[in-house]
């Protein structure tokens, strides 16, 4: 059963009977991963530039219900650790995988402590942003400026460009679709969303134009959940294509992640993590 659980209401999220918990305190929080073994749930912290490397930033552990389990749960400025301006995150097996820059950074997800990173071999990586874990056990990763989504096989350290779609323009959200088995990935600067599929081949969809979408969602229904920093909103994009406001007045969201157990949305924005019920 899905707890209703009113934590703390913000005077800046659009509040409606969809609504279910805002946790606050975070420092720049960017992105939002969920464990499916534990149900804890993860959160990155800026603190400072996106792009400056000055490892102070830290990540954060909360309970399924928003509680905060520890605040600085991996913490940048602890001795051994490094991480500087994370934003996308991935739970697979035992391992949190953070998009930190130019870095892939490796924790152990139940005690924080690093792990080798990933090695990119002689592939430039400029800026990464979204990770997800596909149905082969791989993880995908955007880099935003050179609009490149990275298949990585973290079994056999396999590391190989999916595809580039230049014209989306600074490529930061990327998810799969369940229902149609492709990928969708969003344009930030071009506010165009495109699809490929498992074999990095572009499908033909109708033309969705969201601005400046940071991270893109998808449930096991087919809906697309698209964070707009423009419009200050998350867009839902139904199986039909047709686009409308899920949740408005947000100041700067981010991150997010659906939550199947639940049926609900986590959503990263300005200083709190808050959670939507999904009206299917």
């Amino acid at each position: 059963m899905f707890l209703r659980i009113f934590l703390f209401l913000s005077l800046f999220f659009y509040v409606s009977p969809s609504f279910a918990f805002t946790t606050t305190g975070f420092s720049q929080p960017s992105g939002v991963a969920i464990d499916p073994a534990t149900r804890f749930i993860y959160v990155s912290n800026i603190v400072g530039s996106p792009t400056e490397q000055d490892t102070n930033a830290f990540i954060s552990r909360l309970k399924a219900d928003g509680t905060i389990d520890q605040m600085r749960f991996i913490d940048g400025v602890a001795e051994g650790v490094i991480l500087n301006a994370p934003k996308g995150m991935a739970v697979l097996k035992d391992k949190l995988y953070v998009a930190d820059i130019d870095v892939l950074r490796v924790f152990d997800v139940a005690t924080g402590k690093p792990l080798p990173e990933i090695s990119f071999g002689t592939m430039r990586i400029q800026h990464l942003y979204d990770i997800e874990v596909g149905l082969d056990n791989a993880l995908y990763v955007t880099d935003a400026p050179a609009s490149t989504v990275v298949r990585i096989d973290p079994a056999n350290a396999d590391v190989k460009v999916l595809f580039t779609a230049d014209e989306l323009g600074d490529v930061r959200g990327l998810t799969w679709d369940p229902v149609r088995q492709w990928w969708w990935v969003a344009g930030f600067t071009s506010g165009k969303l495109m699809a490929f599929d498992g074999a990095g081949i572009r499908q033909s969809v109708p033309t969705i134009m969201i601005p400046g979408v940071v991270d893109l969602v998808a449930d096991d229904a087919g809906n697309l959940y698209a964070s707009s920093a423009p419009l200050k909103s998350i867009e839902r994009v139904t199986p039909t294509f047709a686009v409308s406001g899920f949740q408005l007045g947000l100041p700067i969201p981010a991150g997010m992640v659906v939550d199947t157990i639940t049926s609900t949305l986590l959503v990263v924005s300005a200083e709190n993590v808050g959670s939507f019920l999904i009206n299917k």
